[in-house]
């Protein structure tokens, strides 16, 4: 529908450039593919776009991913991927496929188990508003915006790109807008920076595999009690701020010193394979602690106490500890080389 309220007919180019050329793209229809031209962002080779139907529907406007979106889900919520759409009919939302979802039907829902879905374009998400716990991974999603969806407490986004022959990992993932987020899982992404400043309730923090990350903030997130950052080329990790933690992977980056002094609720801490010449263990609990360092540069570990050290290493991991040979350990007394 075009913005004098005209129908013509418009292309990928009109209007996937976000609606140039005088067109309103709002309230696009897109029709079955019929000529195998990739027409429509985010649901390559599966939508022909180049017919404009006047009827009133929520295709969001053409542009990148990540920019805001004029959503609309009065009425009817728009879901272009078949494959979304199908699982919701599934599911008992829907009975129809024809790229349009009651919306009364899936905004009181408050869980979406998604994995492994075969979808595309996750386009209609936006208008689950009562969603607290939703689970993407293992599909061949490029563009995940979660920003409308402000009830979640659990994001377990995991691999959204499952096949990199049919999708492209995504580039950025916005939750600052999710302060109720608890629980957080998102790996194997082209994203350079992540920020869960904003997400003070969280418990459990996964971020794997993401080789463009090189640093993460998590002073405000007090409670967190699980972080597994391990794949990513994380240099410096500050957790002075991060008492409660148990479980701390932080394996496969290139970290030169960690610091768990203030972390005594540590149970397991796996630093294996980074660039660690200094890491300081004086939590109170090495008794309780298993931890993997093995495949480091040559390391001095201040520990508690050094007849603690001494039996942990000798026990090996798991249930002790697992450092390369020639490690040096010190406490406040005297020092060790094992």
């Amino acid at each position: 529908q075009c913005d004098d309220g005209s129908c013509d007919i418009i292309t990928y180019d009109e209007c996937g450039s976000g609606g140039g050329g005088g067109y309103d793209c709002v309230n696009l229809v897109c029709q079955p593919n019929t000529d195998g031209s990739p027409d429509f962002p985010g649901a390559t080779g599966q939508y022909d776009c180049e017919n404009c139907l006047d009827c009133d529907c929520n295709a969001p406007s053409g542009g990148e991913c990540g920019e805001a979106q004029p959503w609309n889900c009065v009425g009817n919520t728009y879901v272009p991927d078949n494959a979304f759409e199908q699982k919701l009919i599934n599911l008992g939302y829907d009975s129809v496929l024809n790229t349009t979802v009651p919306t009364a039907s899936i905004n009181t829902v408050t869980t979406l188990n998604l994995y492994g879905s075969g979808i595309y374009d996750l386009t209609g998400i936006e208008c689950f508003t009562a969603l607290e716990e939703l689970t993407l991974a293992n599909n061949y999603i490029s563009c995940l915006d979660v920003s409308n969806n402000l009830a979640l407490i659990s994001l377990l986004a995991g691999t959204v790109c499952f096949d990199l022959s049919l999708c492209s990992p995504i580039t950025s993932l916005d939750v600052s807008q999710n302060i109720l987020l608890q629980i957080l899982s998102v790996s194997n992404t082209n994203m350079s920076s992540f920020d869960v400043t904003n997400n003070t309730l969280l418990a459990h923090l996964q971020l794997e595999h993401n080789s463009l990350i090189t640093s993460l903030d998590v002073s405000q997130n007090h409670l967190l009690e699980e972080l597994r950052v391990g794949g990513n080329n994380i240099t410096s990790l500050d957790l002075s701020q991060n008492p409660a933690i148990i479980i701390l992977q932080v394996e496969l980056n290139g970290m030169t010193s960690l610091d768990i002094s203030n972390s005594a609720a540590l149970d397991i801490l796996q630093c294996d394979n980074n660039l660690l010449t200094i890491l300081d263990l004086r939590n109170g609990n090495n008794d309780n602690m298993q931890i993997e360092a093995y495949t480091n540069s040559t390391m001095m570990v201040h520990v508690d106490d050094l007849t603690v050290a001494v039996n942990k290493v000798a026990l090996g991991f798991p249930g002790g500890w697992s450092f390369d040979t020639g490690t040096t350990f010190c406490d406040s007394t005297a020092c060790i080389t094992i």
